[in-house]
């Protein structure tokens, strides 16, 4: 294996290490939203339910589509128009 080819495998191990980790934060933190729903603002499960959902369409949105490539997608969001 030449230096190359060590630099660019270290530096897909890190990107893969980086992302896993941005995942992780992001989807340990969501089982606790239906709990404070339902039980810290006292409504029902269905608008527990809705909140996971709300979650989860948020994430499918503003997700990249690998056809188009991160830019097409990051032109459709409002918060990058600055």
């Amino acid at each position: 294996m030449t230096a190359i080819e060590r630099l660019a495998y270290r530096r897909v191990v890190a990107l893969t290490a980086a992302l896993f980790l941005s995942y992780l934060t992001v989807a340990m933190s969501l089982p606790a939203v239906p709990i404070h729903v339902v039980n810290g603002l006292g409504l029902g499960n269905a608008w527990g339910g809705l909140a996971v959902g709300i979650a989860f369409l948020s994430t499918i949105r503003h997700a990249p589509v690998p056809a188009r490539g991160p830019t097409a997608s990051a032109a459709s969001c409002a918060c990058s128009a600055a």
